[in-house]
């Protein structure tokens, strides 16, 4: 499915919640009940966010992103603002994103994971928290705007690959 496909679904979804924390938020919950299906993916969506979805379409979007994190061609991707969007709104986007993705993991943090890969998982949430805590953006400061471009994108595959990875260390888990 394309990003604007998967976008227009997260508009449906919710238009009461940014796009990129809707999918950080549902990411979040599908790693964290790696053998749940859509429909209760988009119930533990709707007790963590009351009132601001619309269960079916939350429900066709869950399962977009549960298809894009099991597809074998590693499909999946954060849904974020484009690259033709303003740098500080992408990097407001990636927070929200972040956001959404550990507020829904939270509990597997604090359950302490044991399996071999525990390790990875536990480390790897400390490194989204200090993403979270990055420092704004200035656009208007050029001489800085191509190293922070890469960073940015550093950022989004580290995070891509990590959230695969954790996914198959929760699903591995049997929890």
């Amino acid at each position: 499915m394309s990003e604007n496909d998967l976008s227009s679904l997260a508009l449906l979804a919710s238009l009461s919640l940014h796009e990129s924390e809707l999918h950080g938020l549902v990411s979040g919950m599908i790693v964290r009940t790696p053998n749940g299906d859509e429909e209760a993916i988009a119930r533990l969506v709707d007790r963590m966010r009351p009132g601001l979805c619309d269960r079916h379409a939350l429900e066709q979007f869950s399962k977009v992103v549960f298809d894009d994190l099991i597809d074998p061609d590693c499909a999946y991707r954060l849904l974020l603002p484009t690259d033709e969007e303003e740098l500080s709104s992408r990097v407001t986007g990636l927070r929200l994103w972040l956001l959404g993705f550990l507020e829904a993991v939270r509990p597997l943090a604090e359950r302490k994971l044991s399996g071999p890969q525990a390790d990875f998982f536990h480390e790897f949430h400390a490194d989204l928290e200090q993403v979270a805590d990055m420092e704004d953006v200035d656009d208007s400061d050029e001489d800085d705007l191509e190293e922070i471009e890469e960073a940015l994108s550093s950022i989004l595959e580290f995070l891509r690959i990590g959230v695969l990875n954790m996914f198959e260390i929760v699903k591995d888990e049997d929890i």
